[in-house]
């Protein structure tokens, strides 16, 4: 990180918007004829250049602003907020529209960078009051985060000595587990954007060749895991042991749904989601579908054409789009009559245009 020593004062944070890296080199350019021009550069590993004006003493109330890692989740996951306040407050005031909130870690509600678990579902409007010497300022962002309840699904279970050990997706890492027939573990989560591949590595805690895996997501959180896709890993008397991808299908919700993981002995097939096995384990977890990205490349106008994507298909509600101001194909998109074209959130950069002769659903205005 970055850091300012002014005076006999301690080290004061000065890296907002630096990620988490390793800094290689840092270097100052002086502007003697105009210090705003005046530049500190950092050279990160792999990450690469970071830029601010030079530290000056603040002599004006903050500017309030926050991020967090997650904008939908479950009721019991735990979002953490992130202080990007500038002009150096000294005291934050956090409340959330509804209260139904629990502060988490040793958080509250005056912690700079908060750790808040939600209580209810619906959509949450958060508030920050930043303070300094200087005055104050207050940033409201209304709707900003939406917690949805996980279902409820069929009863699953196992019996006997075969058990799973240990799961791994992103932030779920879930280790020496015993064996206990069925196991909530929805109170574990990870983001997974729609789209993208992953991997997810289960570990059999009494590993025997003949044994059986299935890994279930609910992509589009009705409370089964019968539909298209859903049954993401299939693999039948092969351990049930090991790494396996999948890819977020584009028709997935966005929001926290349920993956259900189950391991049994020598049937050749990967089971189903629902009932109880003679030997074998169940466990569930939450993962947090998030939008993914398609950008405009415009080879043609028709909006509807895949290959005018970069992920070479059509935005549904589950993808953020953007139109680039000089899209590589030379066309800006136009929706035909008749059709109706979705995406979950738009951004029009520089000049770029949509001729809109059908309809156009943007869920995030």
């Amino acid at each position: 990180g970055i850091y300012v020593k002014i005076g006999d004062g301690g080290w004061l944070a000065f890296n907002s918007g630096l990620p988490n890296v390793v800094v290689n080199e840092l270097d100052i350019y002086y502007n003697a004829t105009d210090s705003s021009q005046s530049k500190l550069r950092a050279a990160t590993s792999g990450r690469g250049l970071w830029e601010s004006a030079l530290y000056s003493p603040e002599s004006t109330r903050p500017t309030a602003n926050f991020t967090s890692n997650y904008t939908t989740a479950g009721i019991g996951q735990i979002v953490s907020f992130t202080d990007l306040s500038t002009n150096s407050p000294t005291s934050w005031q956090w409340s959330f529209t509804p209260s139904t909130v629990t502060y988490q870690n040793s958080t509250s509600s005056s912690s700079q960078s908060p750790q808040v678990s939600f209580d209810s579902t619906g959509t949450y409007t958060i508030r920050l009051i930043a303070t300094n010497t200087y005055g104050s300022d207050t940033i409201i962002k209304t709707g900003y985060i939406i917690i949805s309840t996980l279902m409820t699904y069929c009863n699953a279970s196992g019996e006997g000595i075969l058990y799973i050990k240990g799961v791994q997706l992103g932030n779920i890492n879930n280790q020496n587990t015993g064996s206990d027939g069925y196991h909530d573990y929805t109170s574990l989560s990870t983001d997974i954007e729609v789209g993208n591949t992953y991997t997810i590595t289960i570990t059999n805690g009494h590993n025997n060749s003949d044994d059986d895996l299935g890994i279930w997501i609910d992509w589009n959180r009705d409370s089964d895991f019968d539909d298209t896709d859903e049954n993401i890993v299939c693999d039948a008397d092969n351990g049930a042991n090991g790494s396996f991808n999948f890819t977020v299908p584009s028709h997935a919700s966005l929001g926290a749904t349920t993956m259900r993981i189950r391991i049994k002995y020598f049937d050749t097939d990967c089971g189903i989601p629902c009932g109880t096995t003679s030997y074998g384990e169940v466990e569930d977890y939450a993962v947090n579908v998030t939008p993914g990205s398609n950008t405009w490349q415009g080879g043609t106008s028709e909006w509807d054409n895949a290959t005018n994507w970069s992920e070479g298909v059509i935005p549904t509600s589950s993808y953020n789009v953007t139109i680039p101001s000089s899209p590589s194909g030379g066309n800006y998109p136009t929706i035909p009559v008749g059709y109706t074209a979705k995406c979950n959130k738009l951004t029009l950069q520089g000049n770029a245009t949509i001729t809109i002769n059908g309809a156009l659903e943007v869920e995030q205005q």
